[in-house]
């Protein structure tokens, strides 16, 4: 190998670490993952195995850029490069095509794969090569070209600039189904379209519950359920907020919780918690505060987005307790009063009896009779 085919692995290889993006599917059993970077090393690859790389170019080489980032206004033209590297010693296959990017549901940057219908950058995006067949240990520069239409909105459309292999297994009858199941990296892009620019996010689908405690009275646990959701046209990271309060027990819960690093416009990411032995306050409110973080440019975030939500927490256990408490309570009282009754009907009848005028006066005593006699 001559010196200026190593240093093409070299720098290809070095490269991998910012531009390999895991968001293909399993890998074929005929190829391996792109090597680790191994500056200064010599890069070994199995025999028999198809091992690629891909890199930006400025045309003619890899100008080692981690990410292809642009500014356009609608109706503009970018062309760039890629180069892609047959690392292996066996001829290879390969695809180059672009797709849209989307963040998943928990936060990880993704791109879509080649069977979803592209609605962004995927459909902007066009390689000068589809296909190319890469004997081992060579490389080949492929022009790429992004129409940004006419009628673009303003913001950021993101998406990658991908290669594939192409498995040749006699099971798969059509080329998509073929890059479906494939080996792909990718280098992320971004196309900032001119106009006006939002970063914002807010706070959707806030759910709220109290379930009481069936083994320990006067407490439960508490859910809290929501997505943060970019609703601006930029590329931001979130500050969230979460704050529970009780009605009869101040604060149950003040947490800042750690940032999300991005999320690109109109996708969200959903985030849950759960919270064990809360005391049941009656009512329990529960409220996330969201803040957008400009990740790029002069950009002004708007005002929070803050959702919040109340709900009752009983502890049934609680009331059946008291309830029990109060009854017993109550027909004491009751059982105690009617004592008092009978014991003021019994001693008014003796008195009665007692009594000379039944007035319940007393009487004066019966004057003596006094014998007289008349004189005649």
């Amino acid at each position: 190998m001559n010196t200026r085919a190593r240093k093409c692995i070299a720098a290809a290889a070095a490269a991998l670490a910012s531009l390999a993006i895991a968001a293909g599917p399993a890998a074929a059993t005929d190829s391996s993952p792109s090597p680790s970077p191994a500056t200064g090393k010599k890069i070994t690859v199995p025999a028999n195995n198809v091992t690629f790389a891909l890199a930006t170019s400025n045309g003619k080489t890899n100008d080692g850029r981690q990410v292809f980032r642009y500014t356009a206004k609608p109706g503009e033209t970018i062309r760039d490069h890629v180069i892609v590297y047959n690392l292996g010693r066996v001829k290879g296959t390969f695809a180059v095509y672009a797709v849209d990017a989307q963040t998943s549901q928990d936060g990880a940057f993704t791109l879509t794969t080649i069977t979803d219908k592209q609605t962004g950058f995927g459909s902007w995006t066009r390689a000068g090569k589809n296909f190319l067949i890469l004997p081992g240990g060579t490389s080949v520069v492929v022009p790429i070209t992004i129409t940004v239409p006419k009628n673009a909105n303003p913001g950021d459309i993101v998406g990658g600039v991908v290669v594939s292999d192409v498995p040749q297994r006699p099971s798969i009858t059509s080329v998509q189904q073929s890059l479906a199941v494939a080996t792909r990296i990718g280098i992320r892009t971004i196309v900032r379209v001119d106009g006006k620019y939002r970063a914002s996010v807010k706070v959707s689908g806030l759910t709220t519950s109290f379930t009481p405690s069936l083994t320990h009275a006067g407490y439960g646990s508490y859910t809290m359920s929501w997505d943060v959701e970019n609703d601006g046209n930029v590329r931001v990271a979130a500050d969230r907020t979460v704050d529970v309060s009780a009605l009869l027990g101040g604060t149950v819960l003040h947490e800042e919780r750690p940032r999300l690093d991005q999320i690109l416009p109109g996708d969200r990411i959903h985030e849950s918690i759960s919270i064990d032995n809360v005391v049941a306050g009656i009512r329990l409110t529960g409220s996330v505060d969201a803040a957008a973080v400009v990740l790029e440019g002069e950009v002004t975030p708007e005002a929070d987005g803050v959702s919040s939500n109340t709900d009752w927490a009983i502890s049934w256990i609680a009331v059946g307790i008291v309830s029990l408490i109060a009854a017993l309570l109550i027909l004491l009282v009751v059982r105690l009063r009617h004592r008092r009754r009978s014991s003021g009907s019994a001693g008014g009848s003796g008195g009665g009896r007692h009594g000379g005028n039944g007035g319940g006066a007393p009487t004066s005593p019966a004057p003596d009779l006094v014998s007289s006699e008349v004189s005649r």
